[in-house]
């Protein structure tokens, strides 16, 4: 038998021998669960004498029918048949029969009455003496995959009936997993032939794609609750598909260095689609050498999930750093497999077989970090960071003195080896400007000074954990600062604040504002601001007349570490005596009034301060006109919008096919038979308004991958709702065009006249607390040879196994 646990892939059946056994765990002559026979004379589709059109005990009984006499549907002794055998020679040999079960009255019968390329349909009849019974649908490939698995784990060189007979049991029943469904008659009006639509049920978590097998697994159980089992009945299907269409190739193009690869496919054009896999050549070749090519690529189908349009040229590369596990002595193997536009795969994967570059010996990258003594706060605390010639990066995250003492005095190499990995992934970066390295040559750049700030929780005891790495990426051993301890934040003497700083506004658009300090760097340590007029709904903003201990709470002095900032503006000095950025999100024409605090070095918190500014107020006129610049660049599609000085408002947007469906028509484009030039300007204004983002900015701009059909649409409204003229760009994925491009005969008007439509209430004004300034400590620093990797790479075997991997005792 043979079954396929919830395991996402699709592999080809291997049958053999019936592994059902007796009460001593010896193998029966009989099968302990029947299968299909060839619907001919003794032991046929329904079994009497007779085979199709039965004599006694047909499917319409006379003596012996479908309610069994001597030889029903559902005999007590079950009858011989021949199990399918596609894989005679593999080690792990799975008993299943094609398309039909014919089980004992103790057992489940399954019949598959329908296959198509992408589901099947099939009914499952429990015997009279079957309380309930679990069921579930597995890629056989998968299976495979587990119970190879299970034998490696167990130290097998093949797996025997009872083995594979215990494991699948295991599967089905695992409590600690999802299991396999369970089936009663109370819960299941239609207990006694129940109808499965596959893909069409809750239940189908495995997905299914043409031209790969999989396995209906049904366990009869003698109670209600399905636990206790008995018969297991397996019934084999395979699904159709269409004939290949041309000769669908994808070459596989790989670049390393000495910790990471990257992994490009590149499609011919008969392939639309593609499945890719990556792991340890180690991983893979067991299972390919074991069970063929066709299994393994069923496997790739099942496991990866979706197929990716050969057109999506984002999802057909991945990078992956390997870190400090790096080694050149690892056989690495990328495969893939094209599909033609039906999703029909080619009948062979192409593969390649690489190893990473050897590390040449390198030196230890090296570097410190310590305090500025004299701008050592309460809330703020500035350091200073020297890196070696030869060391591109640092990372650092400060920890509390009782951690650092630990990892100084407690910890393992193993720990010490984690907590550098650590920082190297989470921590703060640093990155040395004066790096340069000349292969020739083998000299590097000079040394590096830097100084930066960290927000820090008051009258608190840290030590800075450090690590440096090298060109090859090798990461030094962590160092530490010495400890220190910032001030306690002083609150109740406003007057003893040495702070100078002082904040001005000024208006500078319709939606936005500047917003400057000027100061003494060396008495001015810290600033937070935000509005608190106009007052937002649900946004807590005190009003003018609050008390100091009210706004000293709402701007978060004296909360913890990074957390000082997250509901408000928390600007940190540095020695430029000046900063000033723009805060956007405003609504035009309304006075905005700021409150601020400052900090100095003492950590003394001074008085509370208000500032001004009111925005722009709109006045719209009657001939709002907007226009669309476009650019395309590294596959990204920029799209700026802008409007006139008449202009009040304007809704705008980008469009794919994806949008709601095709709201926008575009796979129509140039058909008149569906929509004229004119026609679809209709449709395009109607989706800008439904659709559309507001603004009353009079520039915006949108991104949009551009590997496909794009349209962009903006729309001005001016004073009293007057509209404009809709303003559109298409890009067709290769070049911008216009709707004389699609429908030839098409005379755009020179202006067609404006009416009056109310534009959409503006988003423009947000939560206080999401106005907020770019300015923020040392931010995380990843090298451009660290992008984040697109595809993660796992062990084969360990994906592979069963989800519910816990065997039953």
């Amino acid at each position: 038998m043979f079954i396929c646990a919830l395991l996402i892939g699709s592999v080809a059946v291997a049958c053999g021998e019936n592994g059902n056994t007796d009460d001593n765990g010896n193998n029966q002559e009989q099968p302990e669960i029947p299968g299909v026979g060839d619907g001919d004379g003794e032991g046929g589709e329904n079994p009497g004498e007779g085979g199709e059109n039965p004599g006694e005990g047909g499917e319409n009984p006379g003596e012996g029918g479908e309610n069994p006499g001597e030889g029903g549907e559902n005999p007590e002794q079950p009858v011989e048949q021949t199990p399918v055998d596609i894989y005679p020679n593999i080690p792990t040999k799975v008993v299943c029969y094609e398309n039909k079960v014919v089980a004992s009255n103790e057992g489940v019968s399954l019949e598959v009455t329908q296959i198509t390329n992408n589901n099947f349909v099939f009914v499952a009849r429990p015997g009279e003496f079957v309380q309930s019974y679990r069921l579930d649908v597995f890629p056989l490939c998968r299976l495979y995959n587990a119970l190879f698995e299970q034998m490696r784990t167990e130290g097998k060189s093949e797996a025997s009936a009872r083995d594979i007979d215990t494991w699948i049991r295991d599967f089905v029943f695992n409590s600690t997993g999802a299991g396999a469904y369970t089936f009663d008659p109370e819960s299941h009006p239609d207990y006694a032939a129940k109808e499965f639509d596959w893909m069409n049920t809750t239940y189908a978590q495995a997905h299914v794609v043409p031209d790969a097998e999989y396995a209906i697994v049904a366990v009869a159980c003698y109670d209600k609750a399905g636990t206790d089992d008995g018969e297991m009945s397996i019934c084999y299907v395979k699904t159709t598909a269409e004939p290949l269409v041309g000769n669908p190739q994808v070459e596989i193009d790989v670049q390393v260095n000495y910790r990471a690869m990257q992994i490009t496919h590149i499609p011919n054009a008969d392939c639309k689609y593609v499945y890719h896999w990556c792991s340890n050549e180690d991983d893979l070749m067991p299972y390919i050498n074991t069970y063929g090519e066709k299994l393994y690529i069923d496997f790739m189908r099942h496991t990866i999930g979706d197929a990716i349009a050969a057109a999506d040229a984002d999802n057909l590369w991945y990078y992956r750093d390997f870190g400090q596990s790096a080694s050149s002595e690892v056989p690495i193997m990328a495969t893939a497999i094209a599909l033609d536009a039906n999703q029909t795969p080619a009948k062979h994967f192409n593969s390649k077989v690489f190893t990473l570059l050897p590390i040449p010996e390198t030196p230890v990258a090296s570097g410190e970090i310590k305090v500025v003594e004299d701008k050592l706060g309460a809330s703020y605390f500035w350091y200073e960071y020297t890196m070696a010639e030869n060391t591109p990066y640092m990372f650092w995250k400060p920890l509390t003195r009782q951690q650092a003492e630990y990892y100084q005095t407690q910890a393992s190499e193993t720990e010490l080896a984690a907590l550098a990995l650590s920082l190297n992934e989470e921590g703060w970066g640093l990155v040395n400007k004066n790096y340069s390295y000349d292969e020739q040559t083998g000299k590097y750049g000079k040394i590096y000074t830097g100084r930066d700030v960290w927000y820090a929780s008051p009258n608190t005891e840290y030590v800075i954990c450090y690590t440096a790495r090298n060109r090859v990426q090798e990461l030094s051993p962590v160092r530490f600062s010495k400890p220190f301890s910032t001030k306690p934040l002083t609150t109740d003497r406003p007057s003893e604040c040495a702070s100078d700083a002082v904040m001005t506004v000024t208006a500078k658009g319709r939606t936005s504002a500047t917003v400057s300090f000027t100061y003494d760097f060396e008495k001015h340590a810290g600033v937070r601001f935000q509005y608190i007029e106009p007052v937002l709904d649900g946004a807590g903003q005190p009003d003018a007349s609050a008390s100091r201990e009210t706004f000293i709470s709402y701007l978060g002095f004296g909360m913890a570490g990074d957390a000082q900032g997250l509901t408000v503006n928390n600007w940190h000095a540095d020695n430029s005596g000046h900063d000033s950025f723009t805060m956007a999100g405003l609504m035009p024409g309304t006075k905005y009034r700021f409150v601020y605090m400052c900090e100095d070095w003492n950590g003394v918190v001074g008085e509370v301060k208000f500032a001004e500014a009111t925005t722009e107020a709109i006045v719209g006129g009657n001939n709002p006109v907007a226009t669309i610049d476009a650019t395309v660049e590294d596959g990204v599609a920029t799209f700026t919008f802008t409007a006139n000085s008449e202009t009040e408002s304007m809704q705008y947007m980008v469009g794919s096919v994806d949008t709601d469906n095709d709201v926008l028509g575009i796979k129509r484009l140039g058909n008149e038979n569906y929509y004229t030039a004119e026609e679809m300007l209709v449709k395009w204004r109607t989706a800008c308004i439904n659709l559309g983002m507001p603004t009353y900015n009079l520039s915006t701009t949108l991104n949009h991958a551009a590997n496909e059909t794009l349209v962009a649409l903006c729309l001005p409204f001016g004073a009293g709702g007057v509209r404009g003229e809709l303003a559109y760009k298409i890009w067709d994925g290769t070049a911008f065009k216009t709707l004389s491009d699609y429908y030839p005969n098409y005379k755009p008007a020179a202006i067609a006249g404006n009416y009056v439509m109310a534009p959409q209430q503006s988003t423009a004004a947000v939560h206080a607390s999401q106005l907020k300034p770019s300015k923020q400590p040392q931010q995380q620093v990843r090298p451009k040879s660290e992008v984040i990797e697109r595809y993660v790479l796992v062990d084969m075997h360990r994906l592979g196994k069963h989800p519910l991997a816990t065997m039953r005792k």
